[in-house]
């Protein structure tokens, strides 16, 4: 595959496409899409293909207006127009998300797994959206990293489902596939419990709203990422459990209020476990993808001088040169391992990693590096053996502030930057760069100061800037105003 350095020179010739495609050759003449064209899905792939062909089909119908029509045949049936769809690629370089795409009097898309097909069917999408007259030509294209996403902060707003299920489907016609649900924080709990729905603020989404998120990211080839933070920003949740909140003075028995540490839980108290376990049981279940988040950032209670009850804690689990950080980096390897028995791989924050002296942190936790203020670089994780995704503030973050709103730099994010690039130039090894997971845009709701509406207006830029770069293609234009004219035209999803 191409590396972000390579792939940034500008190809003009190449269709127009949001990521662009990583190659093209022209040939002679048009494809035309019209009223009687069909999508044919191979007879051999008939089962593997069935929710990429409907879905494709119902698309088509959305945007052009015609209802197309969905089959099983094979390549000697296809008509003039039709596109077909099909396995059984033996080019090993598109890997499991790449495709091959030929244009003449048919489309067809050929892929190794079902998901290359479905990115074919996106780039078809878009240039029908464009033209019903297609030029001819030859594409091959996959991705740089495998996780291109958005991440949206349901815990501090609340976002309904309807909005939620557009930027399913507006994302996977960007060639991303990862949704990451925050869906708790200091200012709310925002799905449904069974366990403790004493925690649960309302607006909130319900187990069933969230199985047919889950239904719908499926279709659209998007994995679901939840998560629940602990043990910090959990004071939604504390509310209701106050005598688990970490205090700085844990013993004495009429505390003042500035002795309360806002949204932590207290590690040394068995009761926050028992709370926390049965939180992640219930959730493990429901969510059936490959993930889940824990959060543990921000848990800013490592001086045992101030919380001597932490340092008694650790001792007594790890040892006499136990320090009192080591009582949370034990929490989140206990966590660690209730999600690996549950079939699952943890994600956390990078913030808080390292700094004990008698834990260190399972390698197999998957860090999101946000930040480098923290004790270890990109690099440095990925030596101790960590996946990392570069979740970097600039120019992934989009927060709402109380008298302002931090928006993605998206014209240095388009001409500068690159995957690999993590936060204040601490760049990754390319040694290392199949390490990096990818990237995703980040909705922060500090403050609830805009709209659901202004918020998917906001957004749309960025998530076409990270698109492109994440999938690390040719730019079709190197500029950022050149960029935005291609934004213009590939427009939205249809069915939305």
């Amino acid at each position: 595959m191409q590396s972000p350095r390579t792939s940034r020179h500008a190809d003009s010739s190449r269709p127009k496409t949001i990521p662009a495609l990583q190659e093209w050759n022209s040939s002679n003449g048009t494809y035309e899409f019209t009223s009687d064209s069909r999508v044919v899905r191979n007879v051999n792939d008939a089962i593997a293909l069935a929710a990429t062909s409907r879905t494709c089909a119902a698309d088509l119908s959305a945007m052009t207006g015609h209802s197309v029509a969905e089959v099983a045949g094979t390549e000697d049936s296809l008509r003039p127009g039709d596109i077909f769809l099909s396995l059984g690629s033996d080019d090993m370089e598109l890997g499991a998300e790449g495709y091959e795409l030929s244009v003449d009097g048919t489309m067809r898309v050929t892929a190794h797994e079902d998901r290359g097909a479905f990115y074919g069917t996106r780039t078809i999408l878009q240039l029908i959206r464009q033209s019903l007259l297609v030029p001819c030509g030859s594409a091959r294209d996959w991705p740089l990293k495998p996780e291109r996403g958005l991440m949206v902060d349901v815990g501090r707003k609340y976002f309904t489902v309807d909005w939620l299920r557009r930027h399913i489907k507006e994302i996977a016609y960007l060639k991303m596939n990862m949704l990451h649900l925050h869906l708790s924080d200091n200012q709310g709990f925002r799905i449904e419990s069974s366990s403790h729905p004493e925690v649960v603020d309302a607006p909130y989404l319900t187990k069933s709203e969230v199985s047919g998120l889950i239904a719908l990211a499926e279709e659209y080839k998007i994995t679901i990422v939840p998560e629940i933070e602990m043990p910090g920003h959990m004071a939604a949740i504390l509310e209701h459990h106050e005598d688990l909140q970490l205090r700085v003075n844990s013993g004495d028995p009429d505390p003042r209020p500035g002795d309360i540490n806002y949204g932590l839980i207290d590690l040394s108290k068995e009761g926050s476990y028992t709370l926390m376990d049965e939180l992640l049981d219930e959730y493990l279940d429901l969510f059936p993808g490959p993930y889940w988040h824990l959060g543990a950032d921000e848990y800013a209670a490592a001086r045992g001088n101030e919380y001597p009850q932490l340092l008694e804690y650790a001792r007594s689990l790890f040892g006499p040169n136990a320090v009192a950080k080591d009582a949370y980096l034990g929490f989140i390897n206990r966590a660690n391992a209730r999600v690996r028995a549950a079939g699952k791989t943890t994600r956390a924050w990078n913030d808080g990693i390292g700094g004990g002296n008698a834990v260190t942190v399972d390698s197999d936790v998957a860090l999101e590096y946000w930040t480098n203020d923290t004790r270890y670089t990109a690099q440095e994780l990925v030596d101790l053996g960590h996946l990392v995704s570069n979740e970097s503030w600039d120019p992934t973050y989009y927060v709402l502030q109380q008298h302002s709103v931090v928006r993605p730099d998206v014209r240095w994010g388009y001409e500068e930057w690159q995957p690999d690039l993590f936060a204040k130039n601490d760049v990754l090894d390319p040694a290392s760069a199949e390490k990096n997971l990818g990237s995703k845009i980040h909705i922060w709701c500090d403050f609830d100061t805009r709209n659901e509406e202004q918020i998917a207006a906001d957004i749309e830029n960025p998530l076409r800037m990270l698109s492109q770069q994440v999938w690390g293609s040719p730019h079709l234009s190197p500029t950022w105003e050149g960029f935005t004219s291609i934004i213009e035209i590939v427009g939205h999803t249809p069915n939305r």
